[in-house]
């Protein structure tokens, strides 16, 4: 496996985005008795940007963690940085 060099943190970031992706489509939070209350569609926009926004990082982070392992060069690190900030568009 490539990267290691800031010990993976990209797939902490991309745990978090699936996890929330799930919540978001459950579309509750948790309260002392199990999932209730249901949020307003205004904050599951908000929260849809957050995991959009994290995914974006999570990929940013891994060409990071590739580039100062060594499995990518400079180059092909800036190839993959404004690849990927393209996708968000």
């Amino acid at each position: 496996m490539s990267g290691g060099h800031f010990d993976h943190a990209h797939f902490r970031v991309q745990a978090f985005t699936e996890e929330l992706d799930e919540a978001i489509e459950r579309n509750y939070v948790k309260d002392g008795e199990g999932y209730s209350n249901s949020f307003r569609p205004e904050v599951i926009q908000a929260l849809m940007a957050i995991s959009a926004h994290a995914a974006i990082s999570a990929k940013l982070m891994k060409a990071a963690e590739w580039l100062y392992e060594g499995d990518s060069s400079p180059e092909s690190f800036m190839e993959s940085f404004r690849e990927i900030l393209s996708q968000q568009d």
